[in-house]
């Protein structure tokens, strides 16, 4: 037996072999397998090999090789001389493997899933959900041997940790997609609600979204490069019948949501995320998907129900990341209004993020959003329309619109690193003091109905409030805040939240927690909140108290310097 190894010296090889066939008395075969797997140079060292000692007596050269990719790359090295003449002058008694049959690919499968099925729970399998599926999709997703083998491993290892909660035909396959079409195995993960009858509750399943919901689906179709679209499509609709509404409206079909779930199957709402548990969650968004996404800003209901299925699916922050660049430009001036008052609208509900050197949080983000996209109109008063209407439609948000106009504000003070001359500035002067009241009505609205105690971005607002409107206003519902037991602890965790989070991650006090006290009396008196900050650290309503809660209260009367006489309660043991 001799082993040539690839990359070695071709006149060495050449010697040994010599030697090694001017030994041999009886004939002998010379087995060369996988030439195909060679580097092109490779490939036609091993035939020059053959052809120069072609000639010994007694011995037989046995080529194993993929005759297509041997001639393309024969072909990619010598563009002078026919690669696939080339293997004709060598090979002198061809023989052609005919591929593997359909019929012998199902009975290896079945050989090999057969560990896998001895693990089902008793009655778990149903043949014939699995042949509607196996015959009219699954099986066309193996063609060869390789490919059945990567399927059985992944399903060997999710399988048997998710039996218990999972519908093991769904399991089987959806682990088809997983392992042979990733694209489209994340579009199915992060389109939860496109998927199952999770919101058709909520929503009306009009024809217009339901023309909406197909073109999300069409995309995550659109990333199938594997099987035919009607197979895959197929697939589809037997996992989740939801789909049917949108592809077939007028065709009665079956479902029930209570049968679903007892059967643990994936279109159920409830048990859906389960069969993701295993799956790497990168919060990615394709360009395709991004696409269809933006394309949805036609219409304003439609673009806000997106941004919040994305927030809710943990990836607006992706999102705003692939939007905050250079597609700006390309987006349709009509759909601009529709973006800007979605982005105002929502920002507060989504993650915030973290300001750093090297990142953004996303105020900042939307900033730069809305500022890029005012800059494709001319006219500073179209810039100001589109503002002022963003600002007055926004029901969710407070915080983003006061940071906004902070921002635009940089724009016009001197000594700001972001000041612009007059007529790089998005607004003019009279224009942003114009949205500035707008602003503070809008927080003086939240104010009024109950809803400013409770924005997690107080404190700023407060300060909004106080620097661009009525300070006797804002320090008059500063008082109406505290004089109740929850608008203090309240009032108190947001203006003392640095130190509180200090004092959980660090467990030691510093001296920088004294300014803290400068956000209480830009407000209110600090020493008027005192005694009724001790009377609630004294009674035993203190030991209902969250930590973050309770920390504001020993804090503020530690600074404050206080002297209680609080009371222990005794605990057993």
């Amino acid at each position: 037996m001799y082993a040539w190894e690839s990359g070695r010296d071709l006149t060495l090889v050449k010697a040994e072999l010599n030697e090694l066939l001017r030994r041999q008395k009886r004939k002998i075969i010379i087995i060369i397998d996988n030439i195909s797997r060679l580097y092109p140079q490779e490939i036609r060292q091993i035939f020059q090999i053959v052809k120069s000692m072609g000639d010994y007596a007694n011995t037989v050269y046995l080529l194993a090789l993929d005759k297509r990719q041997v001639v393309r790359a024969l072909d990619s090295i010598d563009v002078k001389h026919n690669g696939e003449e080339f293997v004709e002058k060598i090979v002198q008694l061809p023989f052609q493997i005919p591929p593997i049959s359909q019929q012998d690919l199902e009975n290896i499968f079945a050989d090999r899933v057969a560990d896998v099925i001895l693990t089902l729970p008793e009655d778990a399998w149903d043949r014939q959900y699995w042949a509607d599926i196996y015959y009219e999709s699954v099986k066309y997703f193996f063609d060869n041997c390789r490919d059945i083998t990567r399927y059985v491993n992944t399903l060997n290892f999710g399988y048997p940790r998710l039996r218990d909660v999972v519908n093991p035909v769904d399991y089987f396959a959806l682990t088809a997609i997983e392992v042979f079409l990733p694209h489209v195995y994340a579009g199915i993960r992060d389109n939860k609600d496109l998927f199952t009858d999770l919101l058709d509750n909520v929503y009306t399943f009009t024809q217009d979204q339901r023309q909406k919901e197909k073109l999300r689906c069409d995309e995550i179709l659109s990333r199938n490069n594997r099987v035919a679209p009607d197979a895959l499509l197929t697939l589809f609709l037997l996992l989740f019948p939801r789909l049917r509404r949108i592809y077939y409206p007028g065709v009665n079909f079956y479902y029930s949501d209570a049968q679903a779930r007892t059967l643990r199957r994936i279109c159920s709402p409830d048990l859906f995320d389960a069969y993701f548990r295993l799956s790497m969650q990168a919060g990615q968004i394709t360009v395709s998907e991004f696409n269809t996404l933006l394309g949805f800003a036609a219409d304003h209901s439609a673009f806000d129900h997106e941004l919040n299925r994305l927030n809710h699916d943990g990836r607006i922050s992706a999102f705003l990341n692939m939007l905050d660049s250079k597609i700006l430009a390309a987006v349709p001036r009509q759909h601009i209004q529709t973006i800007i008052s979605a982005l105002l609208d929502n920002g507060d509900l989504f993650p915030q993020g973290v300001s750093g050197p090297l990142s953004l949080d996303t105020p900042m983000r939307i900033y730069r959003i809305t500022h890029r996209l005012l800059q494709r109109f001319n006219d500073p008063e179209e810039r100001f329309i589109l503002l002022q209407n963003a600002i007055a439609k926004a029901n969710n948000s407070l915080y983003v619109l006061a940071y906004e106009i902070k921002q635009q504000e940089a724009q016009h003070t001197e000594d700001s690193d972001a000041f612009l001359p007059l007529e790089f500035r998005d607004l003019t002067p009279d224009e942003l003091a114009s949205l500035r009241k707008l602003v503070i009505s809008r927080i003086a609205s939240w104010a009024q109905n109950n809803s400013l105690a409770n924005h997690p971005r107080l404190i700023q607002l407060l300060y909004a409030w106080r620097d661009w409107g009525n300070e006797e206003d804002c320090r008059r519902f500063v008082k109406q805040l505290t004089d109740n037991d929850p608008g203090l602890i309240t009032f108190l965790t947001a203006t003392l939240d640095k130190p509180i989070t200090q004092a959980m991650t660090r467990y030691e006090k510093t001296p920088e927690w004294e300014v803290s006290l400068e956000n209480i009396n830009a407000f209110i008196p600090a020493h008027l909140l005192v005694e009724h900050a001790k009377a609630l650290f004294e009674d035993n309503y203190f030991e209902k108290l969250r930590e973050r809660e309770q920390l504001a209260l020993m804090i503020f009367l530690d600074l404050m310097k206080v002297d209680t006489n609080k009371v222990v309660p005794k605990t057993s043991g």
